[in-house]
């Protein structure tokens, strides 16, 4: 869902990593921020989740997400499942800066087929590309009306991915099985991230080359089989 920091992420890696990396800038830090939610973890522990965001703050937001992608946010990730104090039309505003950053919203939505339609028209209104997080999560047993509109999306010539994972603990085994079966029939495609030893879901983002900050792209150049990997000009799709 995004990291509120991202100068301080990608500092706690310089030392070097096995594969490419990157990280996206997180609505949800940033809502939190400006709100003054109390939490100190990922999610919001008060009104950053629940609270109403006035214009002025919502302008503040914008700015905290544009600053991460100046350090070199990747991609622009979103939990509104998380924030029901969150209108779609606060949403659809993140997504704008998105948009104007070239980069994808990653989002944890909330409100069922209804919200995946709302969610895609508002991707839709903005230009940004879109990717649905934990697919099989979200739809539960409406996937394969998800998947319909996800496809019907794609064939109007909208960005719009979607994932799906697997836990070893409190889902059907064959959950994401079932669900590249429905991708098939769909036409959509999807990958899957695997679960963890310990049974918990791990990031369905798959590994990219890290994006540079925006005053290193146009002469950045590097081995990407360095154990850090240097800055890409490739969008983040």
């Amino acid at each position: 869902m995004g990291t509120g920091d991202v100068a301080a992420w990608y500092a706690a890696r310089d030392a070097g990593q096995i594969v490419n990396y990157g990280v996206s800038v997180g609505h949800i830090p940033a809502r939190m921020k400006v709100l003054g939610d109390p939490g100190t973890g990922l999610l919001p522990a008060g009104i950053g989740g629940s609270g109403t965001a006035s214009d002025a703050q919502m302008a503040a937001m914008e700015a905290i997400l544009r600053e991460g992608l100046a350090q070199g946010a990747v991609a622009m990730g979103f939990g509104s499942a998380y924030t029901p104090g969150a209108p779609m039309s606060e949403i659809e505003r993140m997504f704008k800066v998105a948009a104007e950053g070239g980069v994808s919203a990653h989002i944890h939505m909330r409100g069922g087929l209804q919200g995946l339609h709302e969610t895609i028209a508002a991707a839709a209104a903005t230009g940004a590309a879109l990717h649905i997080v934990h697919v099989n999560s979200s739809a539960d047993s409406a996937i394969e009306a998800f998947l319909a509109a996800i496809k019907a999306a794609r064939d109007a010539g909208q960005d719009v991915t979607t994932g799906s994972v697997s836990l070893r603990r409190g889902h059907d085994g064959d959950s994401v099985g079932a669900v590249r079966r429905l991708a098939v029939v769909a036409g959509c495609a999807i990958r899957t991230a695997p679960a963890r030893v310990d049974g918990r879901a791990p990031d369905a983002r798959l590994v990219r080359a890290r994006r540079a900050p925006l005053a290193e792209r146009s002469s950045s150049t590097g081995d990407p089989r360095s154990r850090r990997a240097p800055p890409s000009r490739a969008r983040w799709r």
